[in-house]
């Protein structure tokens, strides 16, 4: 697997392939009577221009190893699950790209 260039927080338009990018990110909230919680689901894509898919699974391996059920912390919140829901990779520009996606849910309670 190639190295990973850069991890960006948008589809950059000229970066150097691989690199992974975080776009979506969205909070439910899933509080209950005796908790204040929420639902945080983020999409991660990898972007490879590799010839067939096998980079770009490389790189969503690695991701959904290094997250799925990892230990996060985050300031202020209880983080009770980190689950990787789903996994996607598809041909794009005719095969001259592959994207690779991640959903990857965090539940947290507030303390």
């Amino acid at each position: 697997m190639g190295v990973i260039n850069n991890v960006y927080d948008h589809l950059p338009k000229d970066a150097s392939l691989p690199f992974v990018a975080i776009k979506d990110v969205e909070t439910k909230d899933n509080s209950t009577k005796t908790t204040d919680g929420q639902k945080t689901s983020i999409t991660i894509e990898s972007w490879s221009n590799q010839r067939g898919k096998e980079e770009t699974q490389q790189i969503v391996e690695k991701l959904h190893d290094s997250l799925h059920n990892a230990s996060l912390a985050i300031s202020g919140y209880s983080i009770t699950s980190v689950q990787i829901i789903r996994t996607k990779i598809e041909a794009m520009y005719g095969g001259a790209k592959y994207k690779g996606s991640i959903e990857l849910e965090i539940w947290s309670e507030k303390i």
